[in-house]
């Protein structure tokens, strides 16, 4: 089961934290819900993942009571539309840019009168038959985020936030800092989050945004960012792996 609480409803009344997963195992996100994480991003984008293997670690997560967002390779119709159909409770669409890609990306996700998108009764977008309310439901329930991670984002950042039905403005550091042509730890890129945290705060939108660890989430909750994705799976593995390696391997030696 999917959770009760739409997302923007627990964004509303607390911080969601929640964590990249690439790996296509579902026992990965059983593993995550059991750490205390509130759902993951599913990676489609960088995990060369298929829409199968998106759509078992999304009954993964509800059946752990996590949030399962995906983030779809791009943000073409199809794409949009596999994810959804999954089952998957938001969207965090890469790359971006316009106010037109915006709004197509907000159309193309929700049921008419708001969008263009179909309906079927039987499938993880509708519970396989079991949401009330029908595709109005899911309208309400539906959080589509814009993830902006370049230049030509950042500038267009205003415009991207007046969207109607847009739910989120999500930072992208990593790449973000290639498009501007900085360091991961520029001021630049701390100027970029006040930025989106200040418009979406001006269109009444949530804020979010990928963090390292700790310090990086102290800094973006300050500025009233609420919805961190903390690190990912494959980078978890590798750095408890390396840490258990060097330490045996120090009593071995």
């Amino acid at each position: 089961m999917r959770p009760a609480t739409a997302i923007s409803t627990f964004l509303s009344e607390r911080p969601l934290l929640t964590t990249f997963v690439a790996m296509h195992d579902p026992t990965v996100v059983g593993l995550i819900a059991a750490a205390g994480f509130d759902g993951v991003v599913i990676d489609q984008e960088h995990g060369a993942m298929p829409i199968s293997v998106a759509r078992t670690l999304i009954l993964a997560a509800h059946a752990a009571g996590m949030y399962a967002f995906v983030r779809p390779p791009d943000i073409r119709r199809g794409s949009i539309q596999d994810a959804l159909e999954a089952g998957a409770d938001g969207l965090l669409a890469p790359m971006v840019e316009t106010f037109e890609q915006a709004r197509a990306l907000v159309g193309w996700s929700h049921y008419p009168p708001e969008g263009s998108r179909g309906f079927h009764p039987l499938t993880g977008a509708s519970s396989y038959s079991a949401l009330p309310g029908g595709p109005a439901a899911r309208n309400a329930s539906l959080f589509v985020a814009a993830q902006i991670e370049t230049a030509r984002g950042l500038a267009n950042l205003e415009a991207i936030a007046a969207v109607p039905g847009l739910d989120a403005l999500f930072l992208g550091p990593g790449d973000l800092s290639l498009s501007l042509g900085v360091a991961p730890d520029a001021p630049e890129l701390a100027a970029a989050l006040a930025s989106l945290a200040n418009a979406a705060r001006s269109r009444n939108i949530h804020a979010g945004t990928w963090v390292a660890g700790a310090p990086q989430a102290a800094q973006a909750r300050a500025l009233g960012v609420r919805w961190l994705v903390a690190g990912g799976d494959a980078g978890m593995l590798l750095q408890a792996a390396r840490g258990l390696a060097g330490d045996v391997r120090n009593v071995l030696a």
